[in-house]
């Protein structure tokens, strides 16, 4: 079962087409829409490789990201953020392009990749795809410090 189907449903039919009509109204691209309304990979990971901790933005936002990492290849991201619709999708989109990426490869990430896989953010928004794009970085350096130091693993739980 996909990470997509695993939610529960937060909308019946009506309302969700309701909040999709207004939102493209507002001019959120089909795929931001469809990430805020169906989050990919959102909750915390109690087992992981390495987490960002909380990470707060500019704007006030936040988001925090794990991961799972087998051999130097992310198998699994998760991810929780505010309420943003421009965090939670910048935030499940950024799990979604990190997974079956290597740890370098995902460090290659930036805001506009996340921006470019969403079609784009309203301007005031943009900032919550450097926001996903800094907390992902940071859950790949404690990755890369936890693999450098195992035994800092009996303290960073």
């Amino acid at each position: 079962m996909s990470e997509k189907a695993e939610r529960t449903d937060r909308f019946d039919a009506a309302d969700e087409c309701e909040i999709e009509e207004s939102l493209r109204r507002d001019g959120y691209s089909p795929a931001v829409i469809d990430h805020w309304l169906h989050p990919r990979n959102f909750g915390r990971m109690t087992s992981h490789d390495g987490s960002s901790g909380v990470y707060t933005g500019p704007c006030g936002d936040s988001m925090a990201i794990w991961l799972k990492v087998n051999g130097e290849t992310i198998s699994r991201a998760r991810f929780i953020s505010d309420i943003c619709i421009g965090a939670v999708a910048s935030g499940s989109m950024i799990t979604e392009l990190a997974v079956d990426r290597s740890v370098t490869e995902a460090m290659w990430l930036t805001s506009s990749d996340i921006l470019e896989a969403l079609g784009g953010l309203p301007d005031e928004y943009a900032h919550c795809a450097l926001l996903a794009e800094k907390t992902l970085q940071e859950a790949l350096r404690d990755h890369n410090a936890l693999k450098a130091t195992p035994w800092k693993r009996i303290y960073s739980r």
